[in-house]
């Protein structure tokens, strides 16, 4: 397969400007996948968007399929839930990483409770009892 020549850019999300202190896939990620369409850029690489793990390392992460919570924008969460007060702006570092953590665990034990379903309608083999 031939590729076409093309130009682009490698940014991670937290690099990018935000309202709480790194960036985020908030309205400022928007705005700069639009500035990179404006420039003619056809590719944008990020690293991994992972948790980090041991010594801060999206490399060595604990989960290969989880989200990294910080990334996620307190802006766009207020927008669809109304529940998160509206002066969630002025909360410190620690408030916004445990807002995030908490949307995550609940989306988590919302899959965990399809996944019990799904495993509970699979048919199990009996188990083989070897001496």
């Amino acid at each position: 397969m031939k590729f076409p020549r093309c130009s682009g850019i490698l940014l991670h999300f937290t690099s990018l400007p935000a309202r709480f202190g790194i960036g985020d896939l908030g309205p400022c990620a928007y705005e700069f996948a639009d500035f990179l369409f404006a420039a003619g850029q056809k590719l944008w690489q990020v690293l991994p968007l992972n948790p980090t793990g041991y010594g801060d390392s999206p490399y060595q992460c604990f989960s290969a399929f989880a989200g990294n919570p910080l990334l996620l924008s307190l802006e766009r969460l207020r927008a669809r839930n109304s529940r998160i007060r509206s002066d969630s702006a002025a909360c410190g570092l620690r408030r916004m990483k445990f807002v995030r953590e908490q949307f995550f665990l609940a989306a988590a034990a919302q899959n965990i409770k399809r996944l019990v379903r799904f495993l509970s309608q699979v048919p199990r083999p009996p188990l083989a009892v070897t001496t």
